[in-house]
């Protein structure tokens, strides 16, 4: 009887068991370990995410308007003059200055302003960048202006306009009255701004003693064909540039007594008025200096 094969014998030997066994476990065991690794690397703190990137704020532009804005006349002059309103820090290209006037009204661009200035203004020369200053030459007595002024910044910019100022230029100045007909200082022609003698046809006032009182006069008390004039007196001002007379009040005579400081508004025959102030008097020698600015435009009481 033959025995069971070579194949069966080895199965049930239990040594080849036992190799088969350990040879399996460590299989098992690296493979559990390399398992274990994997878990622990997996597992293990991160690496620190760089730091973000600082946000870099950009400062806002912002574009800062003049205000309080003044426009001063002159004799076919505006100075006109604003508080910028700017710090030191601040770069601005310069200014553009917008003007308007009622003899181009019916040019509705803009509100019919223009700008003058064909480039940015760049501001007075003085260091004071807190007030800035214009000389606005080449206007017309007796028409009336407005004016404003922007900030031009170096992106082209403009701020908001400034707040508009109204004015009309007009001629100012002072002149020396003597006695009447005593030389070409007799008298004085308020429109053609010059000294005349007392009976010439353009002379407006003119200095005469009547009992004893030294007076302005109207050219017309001496002959009809003259220019009349009237006079009210202003008791209550001493100075031309703060009187701002808004109405006239008292019954106006072709005469007034004059003293030193004394202040007056003629009307002329062409219904325009005057501011006058006597400087000084020398009523020996019967002179008045006298101090003036004349409204050109007709029944216009304005003189700032």
């Amino acid at each position: 009887m033959k025995g069971p094969p070579q194949i069966a014998a080895k199965a049930l030997n239990p040594r080849l068991r036992t190799e088969q066994s350990f040879r399996l476990y460590r299989v098992d065991a690296t493979a559990l370990l390399l398992l274990s690794a994997t878990v622990l690397i997996s597992c293990g703190p991160k690496p620190a995410a760089p730091p973000p990137s600082p946000v870099v704020s950009k400062p806002v532009q912002t574009y800062v308007a003049a205000t309080e804005l003044t426009a001063r006349p002159l004799y076919k002059r505006i100075d006109v003059a604003w508080k910028t309103n700017r710090v030191e820090s601040t770069i601005i290209s310069g200014y553009n200055i917008y003007l308007w006037n009622e003899k181009d009204a019916s040019d509705t661009t803009n509100g019919g302003f223009r700008r003058i200035n064909p480039e940015p203004y760049p501001g007075d020369t003085d260091a004071d960048i807190t007030r800035e200053s214009y000389p606005l030459e080449g206007v017309d007595n007796g028409v009336i202006y407005r004016v404003y002024v922007t900030t031009v910044y170096p992106n082209g910019m403009e701020s908001a306009r400034s707040n508009v100022a109204e004015t009309i230029p007009r001629p100012e100045g002072s002149f020396t009255l003597r006695e009447s007909f005593k030389g070409n200082e007799s008298g004085f022609s308020l429109r053609k701004i010059k000294s005349v003698p007392t009976d010439d046809l353009d002379n407006d006032i003119y200095l005469a003693s009547i009992n004893g009182v030294l007076r302005v006069a109207s050219p017309q008390r001496i002959n009809v064909v003259l220019r009349q004039s009237r006079f009210y007196s202003l008791s209550e001002y001493s100075s031309l540039e703060a009187t701002i007379p808004t109405s006239l009040s008292g019954k106006p005579d072709n005469t007034l007594p004059i003293s030193s400081h004394s202040m007056f508004v003629l009307q002329d025959q062409d219904k325009c008025y005057a501011l006058l102030r006597i400087d000084s008097v020398d009523s020996k020698e019967k002179i008045a200096k006298i101090s003036f600015i004349y409204q050109p435009r007709p029944e216009t009481l304005v003189f700032h």
